[in-house]
């Protein structure tokens, strides 16, 4: 008898202490194994460990002009508007330069500078209706242009250092940057400047043990209405809706070929760039076609997820120095530059591809 009452005291006190501390502070969440992936809308099947050229045909290319008023360095950011290629030759001219689809040079949006229709550095670039919004870290503001007549439109102060961005429902999201005193934040801005929330994304058990990480990439990217996040920390991708305000899914795979430790050691700072690159992956681009196909760039692969966050199977990237986007059907590429015979540096030639449909 004393012996139950014993067993029973026991299992009282462990579940209490596992309650105690499996609770969630709702602004810290805590994602676990049972927030996983929900049914695909639109599965799209592949054959697991393909080839590139297995899943993406090459349609096109073009050779963007370069003359001297047109030369640009590796873009830093990329969108698309029409008929139009918005780049921000953030390495270069420091400026965002335009280009037709056919490659000819259609101009300059905004200058350099720092006052009103200025930047001085376009880091992140988002595009809703006919107006371009422009976030620029040195002056800790978003400028607002018009995408047709090219004129400058607004401004706005920003409180928060910005990593990455997307749009979604005519609303701009922008991620934190890591490091300076923000874990997994992100802002959700109005196209007037007004800011509609704060948040934070899930955190891992395992990202939690990384706090001395440094330096990681951080992106986002949406999908049918919802956001995509993705840290280095362990190349989880999670999705969010921002309305609603809740996780919907995390990606349920964790590839094997990716480098990442279970705990960073505490004098990673110490160790440098080159003990990172020897023994963690890097996250490049985050990036959805079609709405129904994530693309993960990490390192030499390209990790391949459906719309609901099942890991479909990886690819070595055959382009690793390569920039990458995507719009609608499209997986672009933006070879770097080549010197000329004249030893002057050629604008990127832009690769076309598509996905080959299977009947």
């Amino acid at each position: 008898m004393i012996f139950k009452r014993f067993v029973v005291k026991y299992y009282f006190i462990i579940a209490l202490f596992t309650t105690c501390n499996t609770q969630t502070d709702k602004n810290n969440p805590e994602y676990s194994d049972d927030l996983g992936p929900v049914k695909p809308l639109n599965t799209f099947e592949l054959v697991k460990n393909s080839d590139f050229d297995q899943l993406f045909q090459l349609r096109d290319s073009i050779h963007l002009a370069s003359d001297s008023a047109a030369l640009i360095n590796k873009p830093w950011t990329v969108r698309i508007y029409k008929d139009k290629f918005i780049i921000s030759d953030l390495l270069g001219s420091r400026t965002i330069k335009v280009f037709t689809n056919s490659g000819h040079y259609s101009g300059q949006i905004g200058n350099n500078g720092s006052g009103p229709g200025e930047y001085k550095s376009a880091e992140l670039l988002e595009i809703i209706n006919d107006e371009l919004f422009v976030y620029d870290p040195s002056l800790n503001r978003v400028s607002v242009f018009d995408l047709n007549s090219h004129r400058y439109l607004r401004n706005w102060k920003t409180d928060k250092f910005y990593a990455s961005s997307t749009s979604v429902d005519n609303k701009l999201v922008f991620l934190c940057k890591y490091g300076y005193g923000y874990e997994n934040d992100f802002d959700v801005w109005d196209i007037n400047g007004n800011k509609i929330s704060s948040k934070k994304f899930a955190k891992s058990r395992g990202e939690q043990k990384r706090i001395h990480m440094f330096g990681g990439s951080f992106q986002l990217t949406s999908i049918h209405d919802n956001i995509l996040y993705c840290g280095a920390d362990e190349f989880r991708i999670i999705c969010y809706d921002i309305n609603k305000e809740k996780h919907l899914w995390i990606s349920n795979t964790f590839p094997s070929e990716l480098k990442v430790p279970a705990e960073l050691p505490i004098n990673v700072r110490e160790l440098g760039i080159k003990w990172m690159l020897q023994n963690y992956s890097s996250l490049k681009y985050l990036l959805t076609l079609d709405d129904r196909l994530i693309l993960l760039f990490a390192d030499k692969y390209i990790l391949l997820y459906d719309d609901g966050g099942n890991y479909l199977g990886i690819l070595i990237n055959p382009y690793p120095n390569g920039f990458f986007t995507t719009y609608g059907k499209q997986l672009m590429v933006f070879k770097d530059g080549v010197k000329g015979k004249d030893e002057n540096l050629s604008n990127p030639i832009i690769l076309i591809y598509e996905l080959i449909e299977k009947t």
